[in-house]
């Protein structure tokens, strides 16, 4: 949801790939980016990274339980005005 949320143009990116019995999933999009600073706040409930757009911050933080309950790691990659890349690692 985010990744459209924030990508009011540009795309939107899937990509798959399996290496050393690893399966990784990668969301990509060319949205607004996350400031570096507020990375490590986007998985803790009820954070927004960007004020301007409306939201109640659950849905990552609920992703990152879900991810660390099947033991999936998770991983962001952003630069502000860019995009954003979360890459899921499946053991």
């Amino acid at each position: 949801n985010n990744a459209i949320r924030y990508t009011e143009q540009g795309f939107i990116r899937v990509e798959t790939s399996i290496e050393n019995n690893t399966y990784t999933v990668s969301i990509i999009d060319t949205g607004v980016g996350i400031k570096k600073e507020k990375i490590p706040q986007i998985f803790s409930r009820f954070k927004n990274s960007n004020q301007t757009k409306d939201s109640y911050g659950l849905g990552l933080a609920l992703s990152k339980k879900i991810c660390d309950y099947h033991k999936i790691s998770i991983e962001v990659k952003s630069e502000e005005n860019k995009g954003s890349r979360f890459i899921l690692k499946f053991p």
